[in-house]
């Protein structure tokens, strides 16, 4: 039977290279290594399993002048003085009649306050080239949520939803420090879904990297009345966790998505 685990491990921030380590690797931080397993739980995959990936893109504007003056500025701050005057003289003069109108504009909504804004527009229709483009602007972090009903058939079940609700109530819990002026992060967790009985990541399910659990929510009465067994344990127990990954996706990471089911390229579904 497919399902779907979770492991819970000690956080690690991630070290910062420095000096040769730093040139060696090729990166300013490195990995998180030394992952102490604190223990797992494992749940039936439960219905309506979906991802999102995201990535920021965001609408920038350089209008004509503004991408003049920005080419000047990087040609004089490169050593071409001489290159940036021309520039900056040629945009002048083969632009004088254009921008003697746009400072004309300028200096009018200036003197007359707010009740001039606009007035190039209201007063030829047009307005500055803003040359808009979408750019790339970072990666985004992934979240998940997923929602687990759980009942108990027999005693020994109900200890292990007990135990169950502890090991995530309790992991992500913030830890306290020897000393009282610094608090330290919570447990982190890595879940997988895993195919069959091999253990391996399930191929055809998205892989999802090492997440924090920021949301953990028990309704006791999900059937909307009080119910409980001899021993005082709910005849149902209904729990949502919401996770955020630690790390963004980068393309490279499928290649590792690939190996870990143990397959060539393409042959996972990757994150």
């Amino acid at each position: 039977q497919d399902y779907i685990k979770f492991s819970m491990v000690r956080y690690s921030p991630r070290a910062i290279n420095s000096g040769q380590s730093a040139i060696e690797s090729g990166s300013t931080f490195g990995n998180r290594k030394n992952r102490e397993s604190l223990g797992y739980v494992t749940l039936p995959i439960q219905p309506s399993i979906s991802d999102t990936n995201l990535v920021n893109w965001g609408e920038n504007p350089m209008n004509a002048i503004e991408a003049k003056a920005a080419q000047v500025s990087l040609q004089m701050m490169t050593g071409d003085v001489e290159g940036g005057t021309q520039t900056a003289t040629s945009a002048v003069s083969n632009n004088a009649s254009e921008l003697k109108a746009l400072a004309g504009f300028k200096l009018a909504e200036a003197a007359v306050g707010n009740q001039g804004a606009n007035l190039l527009t209201r007063a030829t229709g047009g307005i500055i080239n803003p040359n808009l483009e979408l750019l790339f602007q970072g990666p985004q972090l992934r979240g998940f949520t997923f929602n687990f009903t759980l009942s108990a058939r027999e005693p020994q079940e109900a200890q292990v939803i007990k135990k169950i609700i502890r090991f995530f109530k309790q992991g992500m819990s913030v830890k306290k420090a020897q000393s009282s002026l610094f608090l330290m992060s919570p447990n982190t967790f890595n879940i997988q879904y895993v195919y069959g009985g091999n253990g391996k990541d399930h191929p055809w399910i998205n892989k999802i990297k090492e997440c924090a659990l920021q949301n953990f929510s028990v309704n006791y009465t999900p059937a909307g009345n009080y119910a409980t067994y001899l021993d005082g344990s709910m005849t149902q127990y209904d729990l949502t966790l919401t996770f955020s990954e630690l790390d963004p996706i980068y393309d490279d990471d499928y290649k590792e998505a690939d190996s870990a089911v143990g397959g060539g390229q393409d042959s996972s579904i990757g994150y």
